[in-house]
């Protein structure tokens, strides 16, 4: 059963709850993102055509508020389609 998140109500989302709650969406997107990232890479013929490349911080803001997260990237990978697959 799923059960729907009512974040409207401030009275019962606030506090504590916003900050654990951003922390979990950060954690969740930062674990997705590597795994992504990790299945492209596995795909791909081995040798030097692309590899790693660091991460870079972006603000994502959603209803709970502001989270800052690395966004991580390879040498030929566009991040840019992160936003389309979660559409």
């Amino acid at each position: 059963m799923v059960k729907k998140l009512d974040v409207i109500n401030k009275e019962h989302w606030s506090g504590d709850y916003r900050k654990f709650g951003r922390r979990a969406v950060a954690v969740f997107l930062q674990c997705w993102m590597i795994e992504s990232i990790a299945d492209l890479l596995s795909h791909l013929p081995d040798g030097p055509s692309d590899r790693r490349n660091g991460s870079y911080k972006r603000h994502l803001l959603i209803e709970i508020g502001d989270i800052l997260h690395a966004v991580p990237r390879t040498k030929t990978y566009k991040p840019a389609k992160v936003p389309e697959a979660c559409a």
